[in-house]
């Protein structure tokens, strides 16, 4: 860890769309999407910018969003910028059966 902290010593904290792809952030993805069996893995270290500018990359115009009605406005504000998709809101609920969250 030491070694690697001595080559990379600053991190951008912001994606690859604005400060440039990085040899440490493609091996994070290739790690990540071996991890998970994928051919590939995309990797954003952000939360409020992940949100609202990767579900306009994703969703579009024909789409259906399914949103819970207590969504984090990240994701509410990335549904709103998908082009237009079928935004369909969906009434919060409380598990109480025991099985999850």
């Amino acid at each position: 860890m030491r070694s690697y902290r001595a080559d990379h010593p600053i991190t951008s904290g912001a994606s690859c769309a604005e400060m440039g792809y990085s040899a440490p952030l493609r091996e994070v993805e290739e790690t990540t999407a071996r991890f998970v069996g994928k051919e590939a893995a995309c990797v954003v270290g952000m939360g409020f910018a992940t949100n609202s500018t990767v579900i306009p990359a994703l969703c579009g115009k024909g789409d259906l969003i399914l949103s819970d009605a207590l969504n984090h406005n990240s994701i509410v504000e990335g549904a709103r910028l998908s082009g237009k998709p079928t935004i369909s809101l969906v009434a919060h609920s409380h598990h109480t059966s025991g099985g999850g969250c």
